[in-house]
């Protein structure tokens, strides 16, 4: 290279020891703080995806304008909009089982508009923005429809058909607060204000309501009730609900991921739960699988991810097909097993020797 006045410019052909130290320690420094925002981040949050339900209730998530056919127009992808089917708010027929959002309207209320119905292939229509979510459950179509009174007041209900009961209860189950209280309604149920939400077959329902006030409670709850009778319950039971241990669960935190379960792409099929140890929360989970091919193809991948990210510091092979290690990543322990089908464990624990005791525990319920 050449400066201005022709001289070539001055070139370091050599680095000393001391600056090759100083380099190398400042990328293995860049690489630990990584690895540090990788883990906090990947630090499972059971209210992650879990329901604002003022964000329904604010009337425009339920009262998006329904595009008819022979519409022109695009969605902000540059989409043309989708067709929704919309039925008469009082579609029963006398002799005939009611259709399931007809005729839900209390004294002094009315529908408003009719009955819509959206596939999961237009569902972002009604509730662009939140449809992802409904789609990593397998959502088959949610009905939709709207009531309101003399005093502006208003109350959408939200139906979703998600194909099975273990479905309806994920989705259901990861929108949950952690802080609501249980409700006897469907299956399973909460309120938020004036607002409810519950599961019921395969069925996931939200009774949403634009306001407050004892009145407003009384009428979504009549909504739901009605909405709740004409739900079949196919009573099977959840595996997950009798495979996780009973003993110190904390009421109301089970959940169900279909995939993505404590945020790790290669984990699906699982129940979460916290539990209440000796003073500390904790995560259990159990994963089956369909064959134990595939639970060992999980094993591995959860055994890659800690070996990027951490270290192991027990390994335990029990006789048969039992394998089960404790790792540590970021300061917090993971004690992981494979049986047959099941991945299960305990993940996130600060305190290693209570993670080893629960996630026994976790595999002594899963073998029962």
């Amino acid at each position: 290279m050449f400066g201005g006045s022709g001289k070539r410019a001055f070139e370091r052909t050599r680095i000393s020891v001391r600056e090759r130290l100083i380099g190398g320690g400042i990328l293995l420094l860049l690489a630990g703080i990584g690895a540090g925002v990788y883990l906090k981040g990947r630090r499972f949050d059971p209210a992650l995806f879990s329901l604002d339900p003022a964000l329904l209730a604010s009337g425009k998530a339920a009262r998006l304008p329904v595009p008819l056919a022979g519409e022109e127009g695009e969605d902000a992808a540059g989409r043309a909009p989708a067709v929704s089917e919309v039925k008469p708010a009082t579609a029963s027929v006398p002799g005939r089982r009611k259709e399931l959002l007809a005729d839900l309207a209390p004294a002094g209320w009315r529908p408003q508009g009719g009955i819509e119905r959206f596939s999961a292939d237009d569902l972002y229509v009604k509730i662009n923005g939140r449809a992802e979510q409904y789609l990593a459950y397998a959502v088959v179509d949610l009905k939709c429809a709207g009531l309101a009174d003399d005093k502006g007041r208003f109350i959408d209900i939200f139906v979703y058909d998600m194909g099975e009961p273990i479905r309806a209860f994920g989705i259901f189950s990861v929108e949950r607060p952690p802080e609501a209280a249980a409700l006897e309604l469907g299956r399973h149920g909460y309120q938020s204000g004036a607002s409810y939400f519950f599961w019921k077959g395969r069925h996931y329902v939200q009774v949403v309501a634009g306001g407050e006030g004892e009145e407003l409670e009384r009428a979504g709850l009549q909504i739901a009730r009605q909405v709740a009778g004409r739900l079949e319950n196919q009573g099977e039971a959840l595996w997950g609900e009798s495979a996780l241990p009973a003993a110190g669960q904390v009421p109301g935190s089970l959940q169900y991921f279909m995939r993505d379960a404590l945020s790790l792409d290669f984990l699906g099929e699982t129940f979460v739960a916290r539990y209440r140890k000796g003073g500390k929360e904790l995560i259990a989970f159990l994963s089956r699988q369909e064959s134990p091919e595939k639970a060992n193809q999980v094993m591995d991948k959860y055994s890659d991810y800690v070996g990027e990210y951490g270290r192991i510091v027990a390994i335990k092979v029990a006789e048969g097909d039992l394998t089960m290690y404790t790792a540590e990543l970021g300061g917090f322990f993971d004690v992981v097993f494979r049986t047959g089908v099941h991945v299960g464990g305990v993940s996130q624990a600060e305190d290693r020797e209570q993670a080893g005791r629960l996630a026994a525990e976790v595999l002594r319920s899963a073998g029962d």
